[in-house]
């Protein structure tokens, strides 16, 4: 409860207050910032100093419960109609609204971890959508706690919002049964009030206060002082929070909203984590942080700031399973970072558990939320609502207790994004200097390439049997500002963008075809079997795509991967982390569970532990095979299939053989195998069933499982020597078990303000 409603509770008691209980609501307002009321019950004590006992009587004024005035940097100020003076007992009170703003926060939390969450978003694998939300009319991005509260943990496939007084000016019309969303707000009351000349006054319009003054101008000290209306208004001015309902552009028909041409903060489909994905926007955010800068150091596979030290620690890039997923945490550490004593100074100081820790970690998660959609990125990441959340669900015992605590943490984190961003007096960021320089260095570039291409058509004028044109992929667009192939200008926080332009890949010349000496269609020239279709490679995520290097999307045929190793060896703890790899980015896959029961607790509890939400939307799975041809139809619809185990899917379909059956018999796809093994070490089937693999790997069980390895029999597509790399099971890492071990960095002095630590799974 806010100390405002406390006081008021006081007024009309026939309790007596005590002179201790004064203090404490002195102490709890000025927290609050409702100084107003600190100073009054301040002037009661010292008007008192000898009554250790008090009463408020009927007639006491209550207290008016004002915007803190740090809150007011991430709220909007709107000016409300005055129809008449403004009393108080309004029917919704700042604390009620507070109270609202913390329990739809809250219910969001627990049904983002309810095991029954469905992804509400679209697209293949990470949505796509709008990030930022929009109020339509001024075309300005709703800040601070809005933001939340307007967005739902979800992209939005339309970003602007209006209040229905709007809709209906601008000739819209609301769908039926759609409904409305809070955005708060403060306004400026004046207010004046004076208990020895009784005069009580106020209005939310300038002009109507200044007028009652005047009336009242002969019991107005101020007056006599030579103070003027405006000067006596501007002392009188308080910020009080409000709210209204504000609808969806989607839920709105007959208004162009012009979607086409607006994409400032619109994201797609995520891009696996490496150094060529590296995104222009969030480099370009990082580049431009403010001086001093904190020290930024990579490797290993923890995620965090040292305030000591001033520094932010990360792993590589390559190590996460998403480029945004790599920004998102580093952005999370940045936030922290804002608060060291020589930037805004915020109290570091929490232990793990603590409210000032749960209250700072809360803070750099908002912080990552709001740069993260200023740079484009989907903040959900593959982690997905359970493990996001994480830093929210230590704050809920707070957010129940204290219910201006997620308002305060909003508040300071709008204030660490916009540090960082670091805003002009025309509204751009500091980064827009960075992604202008680019865009003139890339416009100069495409015009350079054109001429040369132009030049060039104009000298070799190939047949078109023998070239061929590369159309360019949606990852190879430089999109600096978020646009997409727009035909207008484009708004972008009041700046006018210019158009994108598309990078275009020039013309690949071939080498004439060589027919060869047989007419057989089966056989083909070497050099033209070779250049028919250029190699294409599946993308495999973290340290499972680092440790098998290349898996090919085989234009013939399909590739094998087998595992086999002893009892306790980590085979399918391998295979989950294998699968969870694959699915990541988008690949669709189909595991054949035949050890264990998909709906068995132990299934479920490697899925929970191995799999993240986004990889889970990417894999089927099936317990029970009934022939070959039940195989076969179940394969054809996927493109990677784990299968858990040989031995358990021979039992099921009778005689089957790897080569034929599998490899051959499917083009493009992966088929990764578990294979167990006898007492005496051979594998279970027969040694000719596994060398049939493309990638061979084997499993050895140490005394401890943390110890525990895979390592290549055989691999076709390796890019290493292949006894120099090795894959701990239990970590999920990489290593070269030839070149000794470098003595590590050592741990920072203090970490009190710590992400968990980031594990590659």
């Amino acid at each position: 409860m806010g100390v405002v409603k406390k006081f008021n509770g006081l007024i009309g008691r026939r309790k007596d207050i005590k002179r201790e209980e004064i203090k404490t609501l002195i102490n709890a307002a000025v927290e609050q910032e409702q100084f107003k009321l600190a100073a009054r019950l301040t002037n009661v004590l010292e008007s008192n100093p000898d009554d250790d006992v008090f009463r408020f009587r009927k007639n006491t004024i209550p207290a008016i419960d004002t915007v803190p005035k740090s809150f007011l940097k991430c709220l909007d100020c709107e000016q409300d109609s005055d129809n008449e003076s403004i009393g108080l007992g309004k029917a919704v009170s700042p604390d009620e609204i507070y109270q609202m703003i913390t329990d739809r926060m809250i219910e969001k939390i627990r049904e983002a971890n309810t095991p029954r969450y469905v992804q509400k978003w679209d697209g293949k694998v990470y949505g796509k959508g709008y990030l930022l939300p929009f109020n339509f009319v001024s075309k300005k991005i709703y800040r601070g706690i809005n933001r939340y509260l307007l967005t739902d943990f979800e992209p939005l496939k339309n970003p602007f919002y209006l209040t229905f007084k709007q809709i209906e000016e601008l000739g819209g019309k609301l769908k039926k049964g759609s409904i409305g969303i809070p955005v708060v707000y403060f306004t400026e009351l004046y207010k004046y009030y004076n208990p020895t000349t009784k005069v009580d006054i106020g209005s939310y319009n300038l002009k109507k206060f200044i007028a009652l003054l005047e009336e009242n101008r002969s019991n107005i000290p101020e007056f006599k002082a030579g103070l003027s209306p405006q000067q006596i208004a501007n002392n009188n001015k308080l910020p009080i929070l409000k709210y209204y309902k504000v609808f969806n552009g989607k839920d709105v028909e007959g208004i162009d909203f012009d979607l086409d041409n607006f994409k400032h903060g619109y994201i797609e489909n995520e891009l696996p984590a490496t150094e060529e994905h590296k995104m222009p926007i969030a480099e370009a955010i990082i580049k431009a942080y403010p001086s001093p800068q904190p020290k930024l150091g990579f490797g290993g596979n923890r995620a965090y700031y040292s305030p000591t030290s001033d520094r932010i620690q990360m792993p590589h890039i390559v190590d996460f399973e998403t480029s945004q997923d790599y920004y998102r945490t580093l952005f999370h550490e940045y936030g922290h970072s804002t608060g060291y004593s020589k930037r805004l100074d915020r109290d570091l100081t929490g232990r793990k558990g603590s409210k000032k820790y749960a209250f700072e970690e809360l803070i750099a998660e908002f912080t990552a939320t709001f740069l993260s959609a200023e740079a484009g990125i989907l903040w959900h990441t593959n982690k997905n609502h359970p493990a996001y959340l994480k830093s929210w669900n230590t704050a809920l015992t707070h957010l129940q207790d204290d219910n201006r605590f997620l308002m305060r943490a909003a508040t300071k984190a709008q204030a660490a994004a916009d540090y960082v961003l670091e805003y002009n007096k025309s509204g751009e960021p500091k980064y827009f200097n960075d992604l202008k320089k680019i865009a003139k260095e890339k416009e100069a570039k495409e015009k350079k390439e054109k001429a040369a291409k132009a030049k060039s058509k104009k000298v070799l004028k190939p047949t078109p049997a023998t070239t061929r044109k590369k159309q360019p992929s949606k990852s190879e667009q430089l999109n600096l500002f978020g646009l997409n192939g727009n035909k207008k200008r484009s708004v972008l926080n009041g700046v006018a963008a210019e158009p994108q332009q598309l990078i275009t890949i020039p013309e690949v010349i071939q080498p004439p075809v060589i027919e060869p000496s047989t007419k057989n269609p089966r056989v083909l020239n070497i050099g033209a079997a070779a250049n028919e279709v250029p190699a294409e490679f599946y993308t495999v995520a973290g340290e499972v795509g680092k440790f098998l290097q290349a898996v090919e999307r085989k234009p013939e045929h399909s590739v094998v991967i087998t595992m086999d190793g002893e009892q306790g060896a980590g085979k399918t703890t391998t295979l989950y982390k294998f699968m969870n790899a694959f699915a990541t980015p988008g690949n669709r896959c189909l595991f054949i569970s035949g050890e264990e029961h998909p709906a068995s607790s132990l299934a479920k509890e490697k899925v929970n532990k191995y799999l993240t939400p986004a990889a889970q939307s990417n894999i089927d799975t099936v317990a029970d095979v009934k022939d070959t041809q039940d195989l076969y139809s179940l394969v054809k619809d996927y493109e990677v299939i784990f299968i858990d185990s040989w031995q358990k899917l021979v039992r099921m379909v009778g005689t089957i053989h790897l080569d034929e059956d599998l490899r051959k018999k499917f083009n493009g796809k992966v088929f990764v195998i578990i294979f167990q093994q006898t007492t005496t070490g051979r594998t279970k089937g027969g040694a000719e069933v596994v060398f049939d693999g493309d990638i061979i790997i084997k499993m050895v069980k140490e005394p401890r499982f943390a110890d525990n390895y895979a390592y290549f029999d055989k691999n076709r597509y390796t890019k290493v020597p292949i006894e120099t790399i090795r894959y701990n099971i239990a970590s999920g890492t990489i290593y070269n078990p030839i070149e000794p071990e470098t003595e590590s960095e050592a741990e920072p002095v203090a970490t009190d303000i710590e992400e968990l630590n980031f594990e590659v799974i």
